[in-house]
């Protein structure tokens, strides 16, 4: 009984390692190279709307919400956007998705028939290792002049509305960044942490005298 016992298990033993062999020995398929997708509801008029790429929903979107990275294919695609369930899209365009991360807002006003995109995809620079390359979006309609700063150094000088700034280069690690009126005087500050040789797209939001700060890590 004690050899049967033996030899059961070394069988067992036998056939696991012949199935790891195998699965060693299969080629992994690389995985699909996605676009990163950012999505922002910033319509004053509208509640939650259905994001759908090429006619499949992607995801539902709540007013003034800001996502996370959603991958999408690369290669041309419709992106639409509409209210949950309806036949027709409120809004839609094309867009030949690349192996980046892109915002997508969705901004206007429905009942006035100024629904638009406002669309930032800049492919961000080549980044030396000790280095950290940042892009100011500021995403405000209100006409507030300020400029923002990585520390001491000023990376945006009263940025126009609805503008994207050039990439300017910083120092990485745990940073503050801040915002100042044209006159030096300190209007906000949050806390970000930069990665060495990586790059960020920096949204600047907020009314009157509240700002709003969302660093988004580019690939």
């Amino acid at each position: 009984m004690e050899q049967v016992r033996r030899g059961w298990i070394l069988t067992v033993a036998v056939v696991a390692l012949m199935a790891l062999a195998g699965c060693l020995g299969e080629e992994v398929p690389p995985e699909e190279p996605t676009a990163g997708l950012v999505l922002l509801h910033e319509a004053v008029d509208l509640g939650n709307v259905e994001v759908l790429i090429d006619g499949k929903v992607l995801r539902v979107v709540a007013p003034a919400e800001l996502t996370g990275q959603l991958a999408v294919p690369i290669g041309a695609a419709t992106l639409e956007m509409r209210n949950p369930g309806a036949a027709s899209s409120l809004l839609s365009q094309s867009f030949d998705f690349k192996e980046q991360v892109v915002l997508v807002a969705l901004t206007g006003s429905s009942a006035g028939g100024t629904l638009g995109f406002f669309t930032v995809d800049a492919v961000p620079p080549e980044v030396l290792a000790e280095e950290h390359a940042l892009e100011v979006v500021n995403l405000r309609t209100d006409g507030r002049k300020f400029n923002v700063f990585v520390g001491t150094v000023r990376v945006a000088q009263e940025p126009g509305d609805r503008t994207v700034g050039p990439f300017t280069t910083v120092a990485p690690g745990s940073v503050t960044l801040g915002i100042s009126d044209p006159n030096g005087a300190p209007l906000a500050t949050a806390p970000a942490t930069l990665t060495a040789g990586k790059a960020t797209m920096l949204l600047i939001g907020g009314t009157g005298d509240t700002f709003t700060f969302n660093p988004i890590p580019l690939r």
